[in-house]
């Protein structure tokens, strides 16, 4: 039983990269992380959106530490009109994106979020969040 619900707050800065296959050049993460604090965020990145396309992605590592389980159940952000937990699963032979209501996060654990897995995707980002620029995801 999931006892914890999980909010995290953190600022991710947009980094170059390929397309949507290719890993990252570089990370960035502008998380700033308490001393004693129950959650962490490293590697954090958002993926600039490609040709033109009004939507993408923000990837992460969380790591818990707390001893009970939790659960990220909701994500917002300033970088776009609408944000929504999603992850790909194989379906019918073909690797797709779906949205996903919560994402656990096991007592003393971490969760990848990054690409072809768990990740948050940001719909019609904003005009102001391209690269270079910063965003808060919560």
């Amino acid at each position: 039983m999931l006892r914890s619900i999980l909010l995290a707050s953190l600022t991710l800065g947009l980094v170059a990269c390929g397309g949507p296959s290719s890993e990252p050049t570089d990370t960035a993460s502008d998380a700033t992380v308490t001393p004693g604090a129950a959650f962490e965020v490293t590697g954090a990145f958002v993926r600039p959106p490609q040709n033109g396309r009004p939507n993408t992605a923000a990837y992460f590592t969380i790591t818990s530490h707390i001893d009970s389980d939790a659960s990220i159940v909701g994500v917002s952000t300033d970088g776009s009109e609408t944000a929504e937990l999603h992850t790909h699963a194989m379906s019918d032979g073909m690797m797709r994106m779906r949205q996903v209501q919560s994402v656990d996060l096991p007592a003393g654990g971490s969760m990848d979020f990054q690409p072809l897995g768990h990740h948050v995707m940001m719909f019609r980002v904003s005009d102001e969040t391209v690269e270079g620029s910063s965003v808060t995801i919560t």
